[in-house]
């Protein structure tokens, strides 16, 4: 089934031009799920670190393939999991370590990708944009406390606080707002929502351990705070400010009105009164100026 569904990628994206239809990334998906079938199957007792691998490289031939920015993600992923399943080979004692490591080995992840931007080819782009998107939430997590406290107790099965857990509390709460303050300098829509996002779940994170109101009050003081704050930024950057603005200054491509032209030659056409009869009374015509609306 993995090379009958390859054989019929290979074929539609050949011949059919293919691109991002659906139907490619279904089959895409199902090679990959029937190639890690296929290995835990056949081969029972395979360590996880091997599996990982295999699957990150069937993922990697697949991205470099098509070009499919999923791909690219499935296997940035799997290149993690490997490398924190090697990492646990140096022993149980190393695993207090391994949120240091997996930062380091990420931020030079992502600062490859950043600098191989601007010299990959263009049909690689949305793949490298997804990558970056993974990376700097990857990056978030290697830091987040609860993450880590839940990685670690899954692999030493000691449950309890880690440590030193004012890092990673700082590292928590830090990290969103520099990814905010990096997307307003660098005007980076990507790295200002993918920190506004963290923000939310830093929050879960202090929420899930600490506790000071009921989950109904703190939901109705975060909505009239996230409201609060809109209304002030739409009402202060209704004239562009440092190069933001409220308004959608984005142009609208040539077809954006594509939709009504069709409408309106099906319907019977567009009908156009002559401006000199705007203003000549009767039946409302002229505002009730003949005694009749």
């Amino acid at each position: 089934m993995a090379v009958v569904c390859y054989f019929f990628l290979e074929w539609m994206v050949k011949n059919k031009s293919y691109f991002n239809a659906g139907i490619d990334n279904a089959l895409m998906v199902l090679v990959l799920v029937f190639s890690g079938g296929i290995i835990l199957s056949y081969f029972q007792d395979i360590p996880w670190i091997l599996f990982t691998g295999l699957i990150m490289l069937v993922a990697l031939w697949l991205c470099l393939r098509f070009a499919d920015a999923f791909m690219a993600i499935i296997s940035c992923g799997f290149f993690l999991a490997f490398t924190f399943l090697f990492y646990l080979k140096s022993g149980i004692a190393a695993v207090e370590y391994f949120p240091f490591v997996m930062i380091l080995i990420i931020g030079i992840l992502y600062f490859f990708t950043e600098k191989v931007k601007k010299r990959i080819k263009f049909i690689y782009e949305k793949c490298l944009m997804a990558l970056t998107v993974f990376l700097l939430l990857a990056f978030y997590a290697a830091g987040n406390y609860w993450v880590i406290n839940q990685l670690q107790s899954s692999v030493i099965d000691v449950p309890g606080a880690i440590h030193p857990g004012w890092v990673f509390w700082i590292f928590t709460f830090l990290m969103p707002l520099l990814y905010i303050f990096y997307g307003v300098i660098k005007k980076s829509l990507l790295h200002l929502r993918t920190g506004l996002f963290l923000v939310a779940f830093a929050v879960f994170t202090y929420r899930y351990y600490y506790t000071f109101l009921p989950l109904e009050s703190m939901m109705l003081v975060g909505g009239l705070v996230l409201v609060a704050t809109s209304y002030f930024f739409i009402k202060w950057l209704q004239p562009s400010r440092y190069g933001y603005s409220s308004e959608n200054t984005f142009s609208r491509p040539a077809w954006s009105n594509a939709e009504g032209l069709v409408i309106g030659a099906t319907m019977g056409g567009l009908s156009k009164t002559a401006d000199n009869h705007l203003m000549d009374g009767g039946s409302g015509g002229g505002g009730g100026a003949s005694g009749e609306f």
